[in-house]
C-alpha cells in the first residue's frame, strides 16, 4: 500500500494514546524551536494589568499596538508585549 496506513491489532485506546503522544511531541518540538513563552495572559488579566476595558484592548489589537494570539476560541497575550504596551501608554505613544 503506497501512502496509506494499515492498522492491525490495535485497540481504539492504544491508537488514541499513540496519536496523543505524537501530537504532544510535535507541539513540544515546535515550542522549543520557536522559544515560545510558556505563559500567556487572558484578556481579563490584560485589562487588570493595564487598567483598561475590553473594548480598549480590542482597539489596541486592531491598531497593532497589542498582539493577541488566537488559541482555539480564546485570545491570549504575551506578558512582555503587554508590558511594552503599558510603557507606550505611560509615555503617551
Amino acid at each position: 500500500m503506497k501512502n496509506g496506513i494499515l492498522l492491525e491489532n490495535i485497540s481504539r485506546e492504544e491508537l488514541l494514546s499513540e496519536i496523543e503522544n505524537l501530537l504532544n511531541k510535535a507541539i513540544n518540538e515546535r515550542l522549543a524551536k520557536e522559544g515560545a513563552p510558556k505563559q500567556y495572559l487572558s484578556k481579563k488579566e490584560v485589562a487588570e494589568r493595564l487598567g483598561i476595558s475590553f473594548p480598549t484592548i480590542n482597539r489596541l489589537e486592531r491598531s497593532g499596538r497589542l498582539v493577541g494570539y488566537r488559541i482555539g476560541r480564546r485570545v491570549l497575550f504575551k506578558p512582555e508585549e503587554v508590558d511594552s504596551a503599558l510603557n507606550q501608554r505611560r509615555h503617551g505613544n
